[in-house]
């Protein structure tokens, strides 16, 4: 089972054998991965079961996450408006740039 050792960026995830791996979080501070590409990789794990051996329970799976990850890269874009948002009131000189997310 997953263990918090630092809220919002580092896990702990135990393996099958026991041992375990460690799964950091991008922050403004420190480097690492997102929610986003954390679904990808289970997403892209079912895909790749699903080809060796169909389960409607894997397609159902997939289904629900790829909408979560579509809520996700809403989520992300909302920060990125807010952000142009503000700094367009500090500095209005500045243009606006829409970033496009590439979750489907």
């Amino acid at each position: 089972m997953a263990e918090t050792v630092i809220p919002e960026q580092k896990y702990t995830l135990e393996n099958v054998d026991g041992s375990h791996q460690t799964l950091n979080f991008f922050t403004k501070h420190t480097e690492g991965t997102t929610n986003e590409e954390v679904l990808g990789v289970l997403i892209e794990r079912l895909y790749d079961q699903q080809k060796a051996s169909f389960s409607p329970d894997n397609k159902e799976c997939i289904k629900h996450l790829k909408e979560v990850r579509r809520i996700f890269a809403r989520r992300f874009q909302r920060k990125i408006d807010k952000k142009i948002e503000r700094d367009e009131s500090k500095y209005p000189h500045k243009k606006r740039q829409k970033v496009h997310s590439h979750a489907s």
